[in-house]
């Protein structure tokens, strides 16, 4: 029962990385899209505010980064960010700062899916070899004793 529990804690704590993986994957998308759009392959430009078409402020939309006060939290200096109503506008460099941290983010996600499912898979194999040493020495035991 309790390697039970053991196996369903991993494979809820694999399964909860693996969503954690695909929401990072989903806004790395995002913002690799806005990156397009804002470099001028704009679909409808008439509807770009003038926030929007300053060049030191390339916009990030807030569903993309998360919670608003996640992405200034990140951001140290208040002149580096600008809101607007929907999006927040950072200064130069503030979006290749936080594609840094995401992609930080993102190589401590991989490697704490690749630790955790080695020492999930050693301890599998460790408890084979147990098992099959006790056998050995179940019969081995049991051989002596009938001598």
């Amino acid at each position: 029962m309790v390697v039970q529990k053991d196996l369903d804690d991993e494979r809820l704590r694999y399964q909860n990385l693996l969503k954690e993986f695909s929401r990072m994957e989903q806004r790395y998308d995002n913002l690799q899209e806005e990156v397009t759009l804002k470099r001028g392959h704009r679909r409808n430009p008439s509807i770009q505010s003038s926030l929007e078409s300053d060049s030191n402020y390339p916009s990030i939309s807030t569903s993309e980064v998360g919670d608003t006060e996640d992405a200034i939290q990140m951001v140290e200096d208040e002149d580096k960010f600008q809101f607007g109503k929907t999006k927040i506008f950072f200064r130069a460099g503030q979006v290749a700062y936080l594609e840094k941290l995401r992609a930080d983010k993102f190589r401590s996600a991989c490697i704490k899916i690749q630790k955790t499912v080695r020492g999930w898979l050693q301890r599998i194999r460790y408890r084979r070899v147990r098992r099959s040493a006790v056998l050995l020495q179940r019969y081995g035991r049991g051989y002596m004793a009938r001598r």
